[in-house]
């Protein structure tokens, strides 16, 4: 026994290396934790992406707004075709139009024929 306590222990890669490594490992992650607290950091981020989220929604909105005009302008173009088609649907079928919007079955037909003339 008096032999292994007078020897000296040798340095192994792990002392030389990983202890070295780990200490260091965990000083950097208490720095980066400490600054996430300090600065409160994450809260800014969440404040930055709500302010993301809500931009997109507003360019959606946009983009979607400027689709409907889009259409519906297309749309006014064609009135007086579609006028043309439904006031001949009315002498052709001898109804008013106030017949055809109560049914749900002269909706369909006078539907149809629009689709078929346009």
């Amino acid at each position: 026994m008096e032999r292994k306590s007078g020897k000296k222990k040798k340095t192994t890669i792990f002392r030389i290396f990983l202890v070295p490594l780990i200490l260091i490992m965990l000083v950097q992650s208490m720095i980066t934790i400490g600054t996430l607290v300090v600065r409160r950091t994450a809260g800014m981020l969440e404040e930055y992406s709500g302010s993301m989220m809500s931009r997109l929604v507003e360019n959606r909105k946009v983009i979607l707004q400027n689709d409907m005009n889009q259409r519906w302008a297309s749309i006014h173009g064609q009135e007086a075709i579609m006028n043309d088609v439904l006031e001949e649907f009315l002498r052709s079928e001898d109804m008013e139009l106030a017949q055809v919007l109560k049914s749900g079955e002269e909706k369909e037909i006078g539907r149809a024929s629009c689709r078929e003339r346009v």
